[in-house]
């Protein structure tokens, strides 16, 4: 098995999770398009090196998330790249093992399983059977379409704002010289 030093999410990352090394250390499964990667890193430094190439990072993402979607709401979808449309919502809380990230864009389709099950259908031929209730993800799935609907329009809508001169001096230079206005 090949193991990968890091990993960078982006658009053909359909989603990923981690996992334990033989020795203890973590590490994530990435699926990326139809390949299957095995990455020497968490889930959330992998989350969080890619933001931070990007000029933010995980903090700022669930900063950001918290702000826009509203401080109530748990286990938020986060932004990776609205550029691109790449925004990821976590199946359970964040630092938790059992914790799979899914790429929203490659969602295709949901469908309940007995019981309280969820079966995803992702891009590249991927299904995920999940112990979440049906009705439970669909709520996560709405929670990250909302996010990518507020950051889109955020971002196509420039901010606007006004600033009251304020008195006080100006400092002109003239020949050469400062003066006071």
């Amino acid at each position: 098995m090949v193991i990968w030093p890091e990993y960078r999410i982006y658009a053909k990352t359909v989603g990923f999770y981690e996992e334990y090394y033989e020795d203890g250390r973590k590490g994530t499964w990435v699926l990326d398009g139809k390949k299957k990667l095995f990455i020497a890193q968490p889930p959330h430094k992998i989350i969080d090196s890619t933001l931070v190439g990007l000029g933010s990072s995980l903090v700022g993402a669930i900063r950001g998330s918290k702000l826009l979607l509203g401080k109530g709401c748990k286990m938020l979808p986060l932004t990776i790249n609205a550029q691109f449309g790449i925004f990821l919502l976590p199946t359970k809380a964040y630092g938790r093992h059992d914790c799979l990230w899914l790429s929203l864009m490659h969602i295709e389709k949901t469908e309940p399983l007995n019981g309280d099950g969820t079966r995803v259908y992702m891009s590249y031929g991927h299904v995920f059977d999940l112990e979440i209730k049906h009705c439970l993800f669909l709520r996560k799935m709405d929670k990250a379409r909302r996010l990518r609907e507020i950051v889109t329009r955020n971002a196509q809508q420039p901010f606007t704002f006004r600033l009251e001169p304020k008195a006080g001096l100006t400092i002109v230079e003239e020949e050469g010289e400062y003066r006071l206005k």
